[in-house]
């Protein structure tokens, strides 16, 4: 998995992408800075140590159209840039590719789909189809989308972590909430999902203290494409609640999906403490 900025608000111009790492990385593997067409800098490729050298050279590419090969810390030219964490970086800047490869990119983004892109620094290109001449392949996936049910602290302390996390969060209440940067949604029991579709980048979330609530809601997700669906609860709330879900004819491998106690810090009941155990660990799977 790696992480690219494509391509808005405008259409690219230029990218750096970090394509081999010596020793420490402040960035992984495949990372990238771009440069707009209006001029616009997204990414960071460092803890700010180079990257103003890297937005200088990708205005370079972006303007005479050559592909450059910049290398930082041990053997570097730049000899007046240090690496503080040691090591060293090679990262290629290429111009941006062309409009169609864009456009198809962005599609697949705002699908939720993954997309890999193949990069040549010999020939200065990213495209979606490998080529003789890759150097590095990038595997991009969505980034996780939050989906929480409930009531009361718990499902609003969740839903602002995840949104001030930068993550995409719906919020789904009998009661909806104004939250900012949160969608907020009306539960109804005929139609818990209502217009939401899982996809495989999906965590759902269920706070709720009424857990017979929680029963249609999960007949519709453990049976769904969503990578994480978790419960707050006891232990043996979770043994009630698999009991009800087998009454409600579920399989087993489909209660298994279900993770509860959710978070990886035990008895965490403080909703503050709840909600950055929970957000763990469902970030620590989404890495697998």
């Amino acid at each position: 998995m790696a992480e690219m900025p494509l391509p808005a608000p405008g259409r690219l111009a230029a990218l750096a992408i970090l394509t081999r790492i010596e020793g420490a990385g402040y960035r992984p593997l495949g990372a990238a800075m771009s440069l707009d067409d209006r001029g616009d800098i997204r990414g960071h490729l460092s803890a700010g140590c180079i990257d103003a050298d890297i937005e200088h050279h990708l205005n370079k590419v972006a303007q005479d159209g050559c592909t450059r090969h910049l290398r930082y810390g041990e053997g570097s030219p730049f000899i007046d840039l240090v690496l503080p964490c040691g090591g060293a970086l090679d990262i290629t800047v290429i111009p941006a590719p062309p409009v169609a490869d864009q456009e198809r990119m962005a599609e697949a983004i705002d699908a939720r789909m993954p997309l890999s892109l193949h990069l040549s620094g010999t020939q200065g290109t990213l495209t979606l189809e490998p080529q003789p001449e890759t150097d590095l392949s990038l595997h991009l996936v969505p980034e996780p989308r939050f989906v929480i049910f409930g009531t009361g602290v718990e499902a609003e302390t969740f839903a602002q972590l995840a949104t001030g996390a930068g993550y995409q969060a719906d919020l789904i209440m009998p009661d909806p909430v104004s939250l900012p940067g949160v969608t907020s949604h009306e539960f109804r029991r005929s139609n818990p999902l209502g217009d939401i579709s899982p996809d495989p980048r999906m965590a759902a979330l269920l706070f709720f203290h009424d857990h017979d609530r929680e029963i249609p809601i999960l007949a519709q997700l453990l049976e769904s494409d969503a990578f994480f669906i978790g419960a707050q609860g006891s232990r043996r709330t979770a043994r009630q609640r698999a009991v009800a879900l087998r009454r409600k004819g579920l399989s087993e491998a489909a209660i298994s999906r279900l993770r509860g106690p959710v978070g990886l810090i035990e008895q965490a009941r403080e909703p503050r403490l709840l909600a950055v155990s929970v957000l763990a660990e469902v970030l620590q799977l989404a890495r697998v």
